[in-house]
């Protein structure tokens, strides 16, 4: 949670997310989120792990969505070494990451950095121990605007992953 208040500001980095890899420490909502927090345009899942470790978990369809090139970036909340929250632009989709360190929080977020009387719908990736899947990541969907709230309850070493588009009926 470093990270993303030094180098990634700056530009572009290389990172890899070991998805699959049970070295790993973090939560895979975790994981999927740092494809947001990090500005790494290619990433490669499976540079570390192995393509027989995936069970095409459902979630897996955030990486196709994922662009290689932002149009802004913004810096919702966070501190260094404690958690972050950055929320980045392509064309007319936002996509949010949120992670934390290895203490259990909840966060605020605040989507007032949507265009006002714009409806988008929401796909939220989020840590749920009750998934079905091996990774636990829950998905759900919701219609948000401007002035939503959304709480972000975050695990230890957890995160969440949102993907917002406009809606097609407002």
């Amino acid at each position: 949670t470093v990270l993303p208040f030094v180098r990634y500001l700056a530009g572009a980095a290389d990172y890899t997310i070991c998805y699959y890899d049970p070295r790993i420490k973090t939560t895979h909502a975790h994981q999927l989120a740092l494809a947001v927090v990090y500005y790494s345009p290619l990433q490669t899942l499976y540079r570390y792990d192995r393509p027989e470790r995936s069970h095409d978990e459902p979630e897996l369809a955030f990486w196709d969505r994922i662009p290689t090139t932002w149009d802004e970036t913004r810096v919702l909340d966070g501190a260094p070494g404690r958690d972050v929250t950055i929320a980045r632009r392509a064309g007319a989709e936002w996509f949010v990451g949120s992670i934390t360190n290895n203490e259990a929080r909840r966060v605020k977020l605040r989507l007032d950095f949507l265009p006002p009387g714009q409806r988008y719908e929401a796909t939220i990736y989020a840590d749920d121990p009750a998934a079905t899947t091996a990774t636990h990541v829950g998905i759900r969907q919701r219609a948000v605007d401007a002035g939503t709230v959304l709480e972000l309850d975050l695990p230890a070493s957890g995160g969440q992953a949102l993907w917002l588009r406009p809606a097609t009926i407002q």
